[in-house]
């Protein structure tokens, strides 16, 4: 069996992220890391209230969530751990079914023409966020398989290039360190 490129054929989308909401961040990452190689971690920063841009279910509302991100190989793995006491839909996915499988990211270059064809095909925009660097981000759920939510994530030479990075940090990994801790380019922006 193979996993489409992009769940619609309207959809011009490559699947570049596996998230997993989670209990324990710490605990997740050393799973995560022996089981898909992934690594090494790179924390995301919530961003300060002035500057949240997140949007849950059509309302400003604070992530609420901690994150990480790291690769194996060519995927993206992101590690959602939310805060029980926020509303979020990550901790609506913990409510609903348990932890586990969250969503499938799939990247995208033109996110207006994505975000219009969502809109027109009714579904319903569940989180609506923008990276730190520039990128903008909406989840929908459709009815049926996969019953996961789908992310589609703007792709901007800015994101490329932090991919990239990431991606090199992940090839030349040694495992000593979950977290990731070293400089980067001027040209990275690091979460």
């Amino acid at each position: 069996m193979t996993i489409p490129a992009s769940p619609s054929t309207r959809i011009q989308a490559k699947l570049i992220q596996l998230c997993f909401v989670v209990e324990d961040l710490e605990a997740a990452m050393a799973d995560h890391s022996r089981i898909f190689g992934a690594g090494p971690w790179f924390l995301y920063k919530e961003p300060p209230a002035h500057l949240d841009r997140t949007l849950y279910r059509g309302r400003p509302t604070p992530m609420g969530t901690r994150v990480a991100l790291g690769y194996a190989g060519d995927m993206m793995y992101e590690l959602a751990c939310p805060r029980p006491e926020m509303p979020s839909i990550f901790r609506e996915v913990v409510d609903r079914q348990g932890y586990g499988l969250h969503h499938l990211g799939f990247g995208v270059r033109d996110f207006d023409a994505v975000a219009e064809t969502l809109r027109s095909d009714g579904l319903e925009s569940l989180h609506y966020g923008v990276t730190p660097r520039g990128a903008r981000c909406v989840m929908v759920r459709r009815e049926g398989a996969p019953h996961a939510i789908e992310e589609y994530i703007e792709l901007l030479p800015a994101s490329d290039a932090f991919y990239a990075f990431m991606r090199t940090c992940a090839a030349e990994w040694d495992g000593r360190s979950l977290v990731y801790d070293q400089p980067a380019p001027s040209d990275v922006i690091l979460s």
